[in-house]
């Protein structure tokens, strides 16, 4: 079976080793295990936008990989005319670009198309994908909208309104949608719409193995607790909360110590905040998941106060290594949370002072057994890559 992504710029060969975030996680990791578990094979395409290039032209390079190939493709996607958009119309000659992508799918001949993450390039390729006649997955990564929510400066009310329009294109379009939980499920089709049983599924997130070890790795003993959070530097990741955080156990004079794995680009929302964070939190730069392994052993406590977060993979790669992680009400592994009895670990963090409570109680806490083995079972990529692969499977039927 052949199989198409939608690939990452990052992920092209050769590949750096770094720690990948959300779909990109994914996509290493799955292709990764086609190549060195399967006989199937798998097609990437990576489609950026290029102002430069002019009306629906295609400017292609093809990598190799082994049997696989990936295929960088530019053209001008017309993304700022969307999102800046003043009326509800998408701009003038996007069919035309979608249009010589379906041939390009064509020429492929891939047997199924798998999507992770939603964006403005992957709608352009779910339309071709569409057009193709080819089947169609979907693995929500992310709710688009949400993200949207989070970064509302950057599109106009009519943009907001278009991306809406082409976010509704996946339960439309799509053969099957995958989940990692209920919980985003239950936002998206309130939100979005398409509530048809038969093309839901839920399927778990992978972790990487590099986070496995031999055995359950010891709680940290240290005088000074120290915590952790990991993520993008966005508003919807919430490093404000995590920084209010800081601040208010430094007023507290508490022994602790707050750790932040992020990057900072240029985000004009959150530049105020740089100065002022870096008083309180020390800064951590990227890392490759055997150093993040080390970091997460480092540490007593994760916490993530994410205004929305589908399934971040830190829950899992903190567990592993016998780690817990606070989380808001917003995250999506709040059922699995509740299942194995972790419900003080939901907490609500436009409280300070209420989470310091929090944490001073539930520190020292080890990861519990059921919950460990939960995630060291059910979330192994030879067991989540075999049931996305049944899907496939079937989907090609």
């Amino acid at each position: 079976m052949k199989i198409l992504f939608n690939g990452y710029q990052n992920l092209l060969p050769p590949r750096n080793g770094h720690h990948y975030g959300g779909p990109q996680s994914f996509t290493n990791s799955f292709i990764n295990y086609l190549k060195q578990k399967t006989n199937h094979t798998f097609t990437a395409i990576i489609l950026r936008s290029d102002q430069r290039i002019k009306g629906s032209d295609l400017k292609i390079k093809k990598t190799k990989e082994g049997p696989n190939n990936w295929l960088t493709i530019r053209a001008n996607l017309k993304i700022k005319k969307i999102i800046k958009a003043s009326t509800t119309t998408l701009p003038y000659g996007y069919q035309a670009i979608i249009k010589k992508l379906t041939a390009e799918i064509k020429n492929i001949q891939p047997d199924v198309i798998l999507f992770n993450g939603f964006s403005v390039p992957n709608w352009y390729l779910l339309k071709a994908a569409h057009q193709s006649g080819l089947p169609i997955l979907v693995a929500h990564h992310g709710l688009w909208f949400k993200d949207i929510q989070a970064t509302g400066q950057l599109y106009s009310n009519s943009g907001k309104k278009l991306a809406l329009k082409m976010e509704k294109d996946i339960y439309l379009l799509a053969d099957q949608q995958i989940f990692f939980n209920d919980f985003s499920q239950k936002i998206f089709t309130t939100k979005i719409g398409g509530f048809f049983a038969n093309k839901i599924n839920y399927l778990p997130l992978p972790y990487n193995t590099v986070y496995l070890n031999k055995k359950k790795p010891a709680t940290a003993n240290s005088k000074i607790l120290k915590i952790g959070l990991i993520g993008r530097w966005d508003n919807i990741k919430n490093h404000r909360a995590f920084w209010q955080l800081a601040k208010t156990t430094t007023k507290q004079k508490l022994p602790w110590k707050f750790y932040s794995v992020t990057h900072w680009p240029d985000n004009k929302p959150l530049n105020n905040l740089q100065k002022k964070y870096k008083k309180h939190i020390q800064l951590v730069g990227q890392m490759t998941p055997a150093k993040l392994k080390k970091f997460y052993q480092s540490m007593n406590l994760l916490v993530l106060p994410s205004h929305f977060d589908v399934s971040p993979t830190v829950v899992m790669e903190a567990a592993l290594q016998n780690r817990l992680t606070l989380i808001s009400a917003n995250v999506g592994w709040v059922s699995i949370y509740k299942k194995f009895g972790l419900n003080k670990l939901i907490a609500n963090f436009n409280q300070p002072k209420q989470i310091i409570n929090l944490i001073k109680n539930n520190t020292k806490q080890p990861a519990p057994t059921k919950f460990y083995n939960y995630i060291k079972t059910q979330h192994h990529p030879s067991e989540v890559f075999k049931k996305y692969l049944k899907l496939a499977s079937l989907a090609k039927k």
